[in-house]
């Protein structure tokens, strides 16, 4: 520890616990004791007493006046600094929310009649969780004033590396420390890989009977294919006896016309579109936009029809013929994402409404997903923190459809981002009514507006997306102040080479000096963050059991 630190903490225990730093009114000589006969006097002697017991805390307010307000910052930075440094050293667990379905009367009601209660009604307030978003907007300006003080729009590379952590730097440790693989990996090869592992979602019974050694996998928005890739390598490597993997795969079609006008060239980096034409659906109209309920139709129609070749049954649909465990969809993955700088709100809910839509329309019975969400406030657009009802009701929707839901936000995605994971277990089907009532709300839908009126939610499930919401605003903060201090450490350094050649101090004399608590050289040095880095990127190669 430094000098300067521990000098600083030096004058904050002292200026609370020195009696004697103060100097106080010298007081008026006691008086004569009283007989100890008279009650009164007793009395008096009792309050004295007393009074001289709660004279103490007068003397810390005393003190507590002549406390500046930079030195209040000074000293609770010292706690920021010293908690985000401990970050580089922990492996703690990611986020990982477990809904419970609660079984009091009212939870139990509403749970029961959720998918009758479908209804698109606009946005409804829910105050702690938009309190909750707004929590983030301090470090994330903060994180902007410093790029815009080093005239730079992005990160410095030294920055960016230390920062991101596990988010990027563990897929290039993969890639050097594993020559087999069958791709250079991407980030959502390596998300993937967590989330299969931690939800075990390719386990079946390790048997041979004809019923259990196939596997079938539906993504969604998946072009180039680094998830199709990771779901099969996986099963290969961790489920052998899963004999019978088979996918399909939708995306936006690279070689319609109008995808093409509207997104540019989309790319087919590993050729999977090329080299397996019959395994990609583009839908009703070939845009492969899955935002389209016409699309959506026809993926349930081909999934039905031709690939599990089930008969249909126009009153409810999803739930019959799906009894053999080779005749189901197994598992639905979806990786939709984009740009919040390049995409109105509009299209960024309606992907996210798709999303669920297409899980609920095509999934099987008893089957599972895994679908890339975001959180719904988004900084750079402020209207969004009347989103919060469109979120917490397309989340519900899940709910009520799977018999178990998780939410998930793995190590391996970016801290700062409001990237989620939903993990769904045992679908437990649609009628045909209800998704007619989906259908008709995507095509309806407008900014901001919710699935489901505020009183069809129960108080149970509001509360666990409250928590869920503040446990991601935390974690999105932290990354934050992790980025800020690397960019203080930065901007700091750059400082004292140019005043070194110019031999002149133009810092402030009240700000905390990041050199004089941490060794920036540490953090922005990759040689040496590498020693800190890789026993933690080989425990969770560990953890997760990668090969």
């Amino acid at each position: 520890m430094s000098k300067t630190k521990k000098s600083s903490i030096g004058n904050f225990n002292t200026l609370f616990n020195n009696n004697t730093s103060i100097k106080t009114k010298k007081t008026s000589k006691p008086s004569k004791p009283s007989k100890p006969s008279k009650p009164s006097k007793t009395l008096k002697t009792s309050k004295q007493s007393k009074s001289s017991k709660l004279s103490k805390p007068s003397k810390y307010i005393s003190k507590l006046k002549n406390i500046s307000i930079d030195y209040l910052q000074k000293i609770y930075n010292l706690d920021v600094y010293k908690n985000t440094i401990a970050s580089f050293y922990t492996l703690n667990n990611p986020i990982i929310t477990y809904l419970v379905s609660y079984n009091d009367k009212e939870s139990k009601n509403l749970i029961k009649n959720g998918i009758s209660n479908l209804k698109l009604v606009s946005a409804y307030k829910l105050s702690n969780i938009e309190d909750t978003f707004k929590m983030i907007d301090i470090s994330y300006k903060l994180n902007k004033n410093l790029l815009k003080d080093l005239k730079v729009k992005k990160c410095p590379q030294i920055v960016q590396y230390a920062s991101e952590d596990f988010t990027r730097g563990i897929r290039v440790f993969l890639d050097a420390r594993y020559k087999h693989l069958p791709i250079n990996l991407s980030n959502g090869f390596v998300k993937l890989w967590e989330i299969l592992h931690t939800f075990n979602l390719l386990a079946k019974n390790n048997t041979n009977t004809n019923n259990n050694n196939s596997f079938k996998v539906f993504h969604i928005a998946e072009a180039p294919g680094q998830m199709i890739l990771c779901a099969k390598y996986y099963a290969e490597k961790k489920h052998p006896y899963i004999t019978d993997y088979d996918w399909r795969a939708n995306s936006l079609n690279p070689f319609n016309y109008e995808v093409k006008t509207k997104f540019g060239a989309l790319r087919d980096d590993y050729k999977l579109i090329r080299n397996n034409p019959h395994k990609w659906l583009w839908g009703a109209d070939n845009t492969g936009d899955i935002t389209r309920v016409k699309n959506i139709k026809w993926f349930k129609n081909y999934i039905n029809t031709k690939w599990l070749n089930n008969k249909i049954d126009n009153k409810i649909d999803n739930k019959i013929d799906n009894n053999l465990d080779n005749n189901k969809i197994d598992l639905m993955i979806g990786d939709g994402g984009l740009g919040t700088d390049t995409n109105s709100i509009y299209n960024l809910q309606k992907l996210d409404l798709a999303q669920v839509i297409n899980v609920v329309a095509c999934s099987s019975i008893g089957g599972a997903c895994v679908i890339k969400h975001f959180t719904s406030y988004m900084i750079d657009k402020p209207e969004t923190i009347e989103a919060t009802s469109f979120f917490i009701s397309f989340i519900y929707l899940y709910y009520i459809c799977f018999e178990e839901v998780n939410l998930f936000k793995p190590y391996t995605s970016d801290a700062t981002s409001g990237e989620f994971y939903v993990i769904g277990k045992g679908f437990k089907g649609i009628e045909n009514n209800e998704l007619e009532k989906l259908y008709t709300i995507l095509n309806n839908f407008k900014v901001n507006y919710a699935l489901f009126p505020k009183n069809a939610l129960p108080d149970t499930f509001i509360n666990q997306i409250n928590n869920f919401l503040e446990l991601m605003s935390s974690y999105n903060i932290k990354g934050y102040e992790k980025q800020n201090l690397l960019l203080k450490c930065y901007k700091e350094t750059k400082e004292m080479k140019n005043s070194s050649k110019n031999s002149s101090k133009n810092s402030s004399k009240n700000s905390v000096k990041i050199n004089t608590i941490i060794d920036c050289d540490k953090y922005l040095n990759e040689d040496k963050l590498k020693d800190i880095l890789i026993p933690r990127y080989n425990q969770w190669i560990k953890i997760n059991e990668f090969e």
